[in-house]
């Protein structure tokens, strides 16, 4: 059966050519559909059949911006969904006519200007023509140094065949989406907005910030429009990939001090590396963290759905910060979630997110120093230094190497920029920095924007913790601080948040997502202390 398997998803022919030579093979008719029914590749299978059967033309596909967008829509969005059999066949046919459309083959390296005169050819392997109507009109309103630098992932000013093909599969995608929702018109409204980004596989849209959004995606002037108040296809296809792959976000990334980061995230170490190469990654990344100190931030793009629409709305490449932690306190006492179990009674809806506190989740109730912890794992190169932050999972304290660069948290973990405070009076007060946590720890993700301490997004952390430090400036207090926002600490008017005394250090880039080895790091051992957590779901005291 694995050999037939093998047979069936390495051919590049058509499905009932395949069964019919299955037939013939004496394979039972029955036992045939069933497995090819539930056979399946998953995505480095996926690419690994495209490239063989196009080889040498493609190469390097699984390291795609795109590949998860594309490959899912051939196998689906449900977690763990492989591409079956019957899949597999689209979609080496698809690419078999992309390929003979656009001309590309192993030579190709088309210059912008090359490239751009093949876009237009690009529609004709779309299956309808109000599909290649919308490809004509992309064509001519993109930017088209934006798109090319989008699909340019190797970023050598030329675009090879594989590139060229990933952009017309992630844009029939999109354009086949938008086709279905559309039932024959040429634009849609809000609702059959929110239909398309579902079946792309986005995070459901909230209906308070659809409308937001869909502003946002009609990028032509009202002049310009076809049909006034509805988005047109384009449109689509233009916000997707800018949500995909925000290209203007990268230069911005490419332009902050320290670019393109620390080097040990710039790294070829994988799982299975020897120990000591893992740990030679890991070590400069402790010393990195160990300078930092307590109310410096960090901020970060955020990679997960939620994070790549905030970003798209608001334009920026930051959508979350996060409050430093670093002094020496022999534990945190207190009983957990007696506070918490009463919020969320009266908000029952973060029931479904909210984590409580625990040794193997956070380090809110601890009964020993995040130093004593890092001690008692005999050389193992992790930092010390903490993280207070604000998400979903509530309000809670975690070893920083852990939550953001280790274990299932980390793959949210995009760029990552540090905001140090050059002057902080009174930041080595630990018993205030402490009676600030005590107040804040397992508490709701924000609520209501007058709940006080009970409930607060990122920034809304950040301005409650530098209130009561006493470094914000009267102008600022004055503002709620649920209005605060994650991009405004990167911003260069941050200054404005500080009181007298108080001041910040210019931006630093920690780790460029585009320029950096995949989240999260390989371990440097295996059997790590439960309070080292980092927010992990592993089932074992790992990281």
């Amino acid at each position: 059966l694995k050999l037939q398997f093998l047979y069936l998803i390495g051919s590049g022919r058509g499905a009932q050519t395949r069964m019919a030579e299955d037939g013939r093979r004496g394979l039972h008719a029955s036992a045939r559909r069933a497995f090819v029914a539930a056979a399946g590749v998953d995505q480095r299978g996926f690419y690994n059949v495209l490239e063989a059967r196009f080889e040498p033309a493609l190469k390097g596909l699984a390291q795609s911006p795109f590949a998860g967008f594309v490959f899912r829509g051939f196998a689906g969005d449900a977690p763990g969904s492989r591409v079956c059999v019957q899949a597999l066949g689209v979609a080496l046919d698809t690419v078999e006519k992309i390929m003979q459309v656009t001309g590309v083959s192993a030579s190709t390296s088309l210059s912008k200007e090359e490239w751009r005169a093949k876009l237009f050819n690009a529609a004709r392997p779309l299956d309808t023509q109000v599909e290649a109507e919308a490809w004509r009109r992309y064509c001519e309103q993109a930017d088209v140094d934006e798109v090319f630098s989008r699909y340019d992932t190797d970023r050598n000013g030329s675009m090879c065949a594989g590139e060229v093909v990933m952009m017309v599969l992630t844009t029939q995608r999109i354009l086949a989406a938008f086709t279905k929702a559309a039932e024959g018109k040429k634009t849609i409204g809000l609702k059959q907005m929110v239909q398309v980004f579902t079946s792309l596989g986005f995070a459901a849209l909230q209906l308070q910030h659809a409308p937001i959004l869909f502003n946002k995606l009609r990028f032509a002037p009202p002049g310009d429009r076809e049909a006034q108040g509805g988005m047109e296809a384009w449109e689509m296809v233009q916000g997707c990939c800018r949500m995909l792959r925000p290209v203007n976000l990268l230069a911005e990334a490419q332009a902050l001090a320290g670019w393109p980061g620390w080097e040990c995230f710039r790294h070829n170490v994988t799982p299975a590396s020897p120990l000591p190469r893992v740990k030679s990654i890991w070590e400069p990344l402790r010393d990195g963290l160990d300078t930092l100190q307590t109310g410096d931030l960090l901020l970060l793009k955020l990679t997960d759905e939620v994070g790549r629409f905030m970003s798209f709305a608001a334009d920026t490449i930051w959508t979350h910060v996060c409050i430093v932690i670093n002094h020496d306190v022999p534990g945190r006492a207190g009983q957990p979630h007696v506070a918490t179990q009463q919020l969320l009674e009266d908000a029952t809806f973060r029931w479904g997110t909210h984590r409580f506190c625990s040794p193997r989740y956070c380090r809110c109730f601890a009964t020993e120093s995040s130093r004593e912890a890092v001690a008692r794992m005999k050389g193992v190169p992790i930092s010390h230094v903490e993280l207070l932050e604000a998400t979903g999972q509530g309000v809670h304290v975690y070893n920083l190497a852990a939550r953001l660069f280790v274990g299932f948290n980390a793959a949210r973990t995009g760029t990552v920029a540090l905001r140090r405070l050059k002057k902080a009076p009174g930041r080595g007060d630990a018993a205030k920095v402490e009676e600030f946590i005590s107040a804040v720890r397992g508490h709701l993700y924000h609520v209501d924007a007058d709940d006080g301490l009970k409930s607060m997004h990122c920034a809304q952390l950040v301005g409650a913790f530098y209130d009561h430090m006493g470094w914000l400036s009267p102008h600022a207090r004055q503002r709620p601080f649920a209005e605060f926002m994650p991009q405004e600490f990167a911003a260069a008017e941050a200054r404005s948040f500080l009181a007298d005394g108080v001041e910040f250090e210019p931006l630093e880039l920690i780790r460029d997502e585009w320029n950096s080895a995949p989240l999260p790091m390989p371990r440097p051992t295996g059997g790590l202390p439960k309070m080292l957590s980092g927010g992990s779901r592993i089932p074992k005291p790992k990281l």
